[in-house]
């Protein structure tokens, strides 16, 4: 139950002092939940409309009843000094003598019956003129000897919470229009099972009858779409399982006849309570179909590419066996060099074409950059590393791809190094909600103009190595960035910085 309550104090008699206090409890609950159940199917995590404080007014037990007191509230919604009210009846208040005549009847008549008097919708008026909506309640008061002794008066202006009725139902209709609009299938279903919500794309895709919907059963709806599947699909108790926890979900569905559907999952909460799960669904047919196709296009060059390599270092060795001059040789070595950096590249892009498949999980930051640490030391043996890392796990949504994601920068660090006695320094700490990994090394920097660009796709200055690097960075919700190790020097050497937001079951 929901109840509004309203404590004031009681002053009567001639000294004007404090009697007691008049609570006025008024039973809200039908409208709370009609609010509750608007919020809910729009989505909207507004507060409810609090009212001001409401206008008190104690009458005495006259024929007519005369105002004896009124709070500082009523005086501010009114427009009215107090001085200007007491002593009189509420006869100027109301829009009209016959309102204020049918209003004094109703009143004799509900105290008659139920011993109070409220209504929830009568026009009042301010000194000013000006008329507004008002909510009153009128209860006798009753002295110790169960005897009339006069009458509170509680006056709620609702000017406001009217205004924000309509507002509520235009975003409403704004929500319906957008929702209806979008080219996603949406479902709503509700904590209890019950269907809350679809919009007229989700029934194309699915071709789903207004029987099914009609019925608001979650299990009915469900096992229909499991008829369309491709493969045996439990889809009906992941769906159950989904419903009662706080987890989003993705998930790509076969389809029957060759359509393939993007699912995203996310649960609708408010106040930390789980209200219901918004399913969307995308038809992806065609981006597969192009992502398969470009699969393709991206094997057969490699292939190719590397085959034409490999022709390149043989022709390289042969020239070699001719043993012709000191130029000579060192050409061939630049050739050589040149077919290595492009075998290197075609094999960081190989190693990346399932990334955007790859499922998240909660992997170990800490733990992925000693293991590439690890690695890079063990190649580059005139490397001195320096770090320092946290004990705690620190736990990120990943995939296999942090590893490349790493080793990419370190080896960006090390390989473009030419000094004599290499460094890298690298940084793992807790900031900003995340983690934050600095890596940073004594090479010969970058000027100012390049950093910009280093992860501009159109420029591609920082190489595939980087561009896989900020793909992956994007892919797990962080951010990646570059700069002077040495603040104002960009001839000491990089600094990148990485910032990956913590997992929610993160544990030390």
């Amino acid at each position: 139950m929901w109840l509004d309550a309203v404590l004031s104090p009681l002053r009567y008699g001639d000294a004007r002092e404090l009697q007691g206090y008049i609570v006025q409890m008024q039973d809200i609950t039908s409208q709370k939940q009609a609010e509750e159940e608007l919020l809910n199917s729009i989505e909207l995590m507004k507060k409810t409309f609090e009212s001001q404080m409401d206008a008190v007014f104690i009458f005495d037990q006259g024929t007519p009843s005369k105002i004896i007191d009124a709070n500082p509230a009523s005086t501010k919604m009114f427009g009215y000094d107090k001085q200007e009210l007491i002593g009189r009846t509420s006869k100027f208040l109301h829009v009209s003598d016959k309102a204020y005549d049918d209003f004094v009847r109703q009143l004799m008549d509900s105290i008659d019956t139920t011993g109070f008097l409220q209504l929830e919708a009568i026009n009042m008026k301010r000194k000013d003129g000006s008329v507004f909506p008002t909510e009153l309640t009128v209860a006798p008061l009753i002295d110790e000897l169960d005897r009339l002794d006069g009458f509170v008066s509680v006056v709620r202006d609702v000017t406001e919470h009217i205004e924000d009725d309509r507002n509520l139902r235009e975003s409403q209709e704004l929500f319906h229009s957008t929702i209806e609009s979008t080219g996603d299938g949406i479902l709503v279903v509700g904590v209890n099972g019950r269907i809350m919500h679809t919009n007229s794309r989700f029934a194309e895709v699915w071709h789903v009858a207004d029987s099914v919907l009609i019925s608001r059963e979650m299990e009915s709806l469900f096992l229909h779409m499991s008829s369309f599947l491709a493969l045996e699909n439990d889809f009906l108790h992941e769906a159950q399982l989904l419903l009662h926890n706080s987890n989003s979900a993705t998930n790509i569905l076969d389809l029957k006849n060759g359509r393939v559907i993007e699912s995203y999952s996310a649960p609708i909460e408010r106040n930390g309570v789980l209200l219901a799960r918004v399913w969307s669904f995308r038809d992806i047919t065609r981006i597969k179909k192009a992502e398969e196709s470009a699969r393709l296009y991206l094997d057969l060059m490699g292939h190719d590419i590397r085959n034409r390599l490999q022709v390149i270092t043989m022709s390289v060795e042969l020239g070699r066996m001719l043993g012709y001059d000191e130029e000579y040789t060192e050409l061939l070595e630049e050739i050589e060099s040149a077919a290595r950096s492009c075998a290197t590249i075609v094999s960081k892009v190989k190693k990346t074409e399932n990334l955007e498949q790859a499922p998240l999980a909660d992997r170990s930051l800490t733990e992925a950059v000693r293991e590439c640490l690890d690695a890079i030391s063990s190649r580059f043996k005139d490397l001195r590393i320096e770090e320092v890392l946290s004990k705690s796990k620190m736990n990120v949504k990943a995939d296999d791809y942090l590893a490349v994601l790493l080793m990419n920068l370190f080896e960006n660090c090390v390989v473009h190094n030419n000094r004599i006695g290499k460094r890298l320094w690298v940084r793992l700490s807790e900031e900003n909600g995340g983690y934050l990994l600095s890596i940073s090394d004594n090479g010969p920097g970058l000027s100012d103009k390049r950093k910009e660009t280093l992860f501009n796709t159109r420029r591609r200055y920082g190489g595939v190595g980087l561009h896989i690097a900020r793909q992956i960075t994007d892919k797990y919700g962080g951010h990646i960035s570059v700069m002077d190790r040495v603040s104002g020097n960009s001839s000491e050497g990089l600094e990148f910085q990485l910032w990956f937001p913590r997992c929610d079951s993160t544990s030390a």
